[in-house]
C-alpha cells in the first residue's frame, strides 16, 4: 500500500505507538514525510500536518 501511495504522490505522516531500528527503516523507504509517535500532542500534530502539506505543494 505504501508503494501506491508512493507512487499517486501523497504525502502521508505514519504514526506507531512503538518504533525499532528496522521499522524506522521501511518508514523512511516508505516515502513518509514524518514518523510521530504516540502519544502525541495536539500542537505536534498540528505543526506535522502544516509541514507535510507544505512540503506537497513545493
Amino acid at each position: 500500500m505504501a508503494a501506491e501511495i508512493k507512487k499517486a504522490n501523497i504525502p502521508f505522516i505514519f504514526l506507531s505507538a512503538y518504533i525499532d531500528s528496522k521499522h524506522e527503516e521501511k518508514v523512511n523507504m516508505s516515502g513518509a514525510i514524518e514518523l510521530l509517535l504516540k502519544p502525541i500532542r495536539q500542537e505536534q500534530l498540528i505543526l506535522s500536518v502544516t509541514n507535510a502539506l507544505e512540503k506537497f505543494r513545493k
